[in-house]
C-alpha cells in the first residue's frame, strides 16, 4: 500500500522560495503562466465584487484550459500558474480582488470525466513587501489527460472543451494538439505513458499492444487491422486518426 506524504511546511516554503525565484528570473514559458489577478470560480463570492456570468464561464473555463495544458507539458518538469503580477513578472500587481478557494479548484478541474486525477496544489502568501502572491503547482507525470465526454461552460458555445481534446501549453499558449503533434507528445512522456480511455476496450487493448516491448511490429498492426474491421462505420474515422499515431510510435519504438 502507497502512502501519500502530506504536504509539510517546509514544503510549503520551498514552494513558495520557488515561484519567487521563477518571478525574479524566468518569462512566461510552456512550465511557467503569469496572470494579473485570480480565476472567478466562487458564485458567492463574484456577487461581491460585481462578477458579471459571462465573466465567470469564461474563468471557468480559462482555469480548466490552463490546468489541462499544463498538465499535459508537464512530462520533466513541474509546471507553475502564478497570479497577482504582470506578464513580464517583474512587476507586482494591486492585492487581487478575487481569493481561490482550493476546494473549489479541485472540484472543478478533476470530476469524473476526466480521465485520470491531476495533481497541483493551491496557495497564496505575502511576500516581505506586503505583495500578495498566489500560485497553483501541477506536478509533473507521464498521462495524457482528456475529458471523456464534452464539457461546457454557461450557454456560450465557445466556452467548451470536446470530448478527448488534448491540450497542451507549448512556449507560452495553449493549443489544441493536431496529429503530428500528439504523437509528439506520447513520444516525450515515455513508454509508461497512461492514455485517455476509450469506450471501445478493443482501442485501450491496442495502446497495451503497443506498450508491450515483445509484441513485434506486424502483431502490433494485425491488432490494429482487427480492431478496424470490427467498428462501427460512424467511429473509424475517430478510430484511424489514433492509429495514425500508434503506427508513428511503433516506428519510432523499432528504430
Amino acid at each position: 500500500l502507497k502512502i501519500k506524504r502530506k504536504i509539510t511546511l517546509t514544503d510549503i516554503l520551498k514552494n513558495r522560495k520557488k515561484v519567487l525565484d521563477i518571478i525574479k528570473n524566468e518569462m512566461e514559458s510552456s512550465n511557467v503562466d503569469f496572470k494579473s489577478q485570480e480565476y472567478y470560480l466562487d458564485k458567492e463570492k463574484l456577487r461581491k465584487n460585481n462578477i458579471n456570468e459571462y465573466d465567470y464561464q469564461k474563468s471557468r473555463f480559462s482555469f480548466v484550459k490552463d490546468i489541462l495544458s499544463m498538465a499535459n507539458n508537464s512530462y520533466e518538469n513541474d509546471s507553475y500558474i502564478i497570479m497577482g503580477i504582470k506578464e513580464d513578472g517583474k512587476i507586482f500587481t494591486n492585492q487581487p480582488q478575487y481569493v481561490c478557494d482550493e476546494a473549489n479548484l479541485q472540484q472543478l478541474i478533476n470530476t469524473a470525466d476526466l480521465n485520470y486525477k491531476i495533481s497541483f496544489k493551491y496557495d497564496r502568501f505575502k511576500t516581505e513587501d506586503g505583495d500578495s502572491i498566489s500560485y497553483i503547482k501541477i506536478l509533473k507525470n507521464n498521462c495524457v489527460y482528456a475529458y471523456e465526454k464534452e464539457r461546457t461552460f454557461g450557454k456560450i458555445n465557445k466556452f467548451k472543451i470536446n470530448k478527448n481534446e488534448i491540450w497542451q501549453r507549448i512556449g507560452s499558449s495553449n493549443t489544441i494538439l493536431d496529429i503530428n503533434d500528439f504523437s509528439e507528445l506520447i513520444l516525450k512522456k515515455n513508454k509508461e505513458i497512461k492514455l485517455p480511455t476509450y469506450e471501445n476496450q478493443e482501442i485501450n487493448e491496442m495502446f497495451d499492444c503497443l506498450m508491450d516491448e515483445k509484441k513485434t511490429e506486424n502483431e502490433c498492426y494485425d491488432k490494429m487491422e482487427y480492431i478496424l474491421s470490427k467498428t462501427k462505420d460512424e467511429l473509424k474515422f475517430t478510430y484511424e486518426i489514433e492509429f495514425l499515431n500508434i503506427k508513428k510510435l511503433i516506428n519510432n519504438r523499432l528504430m
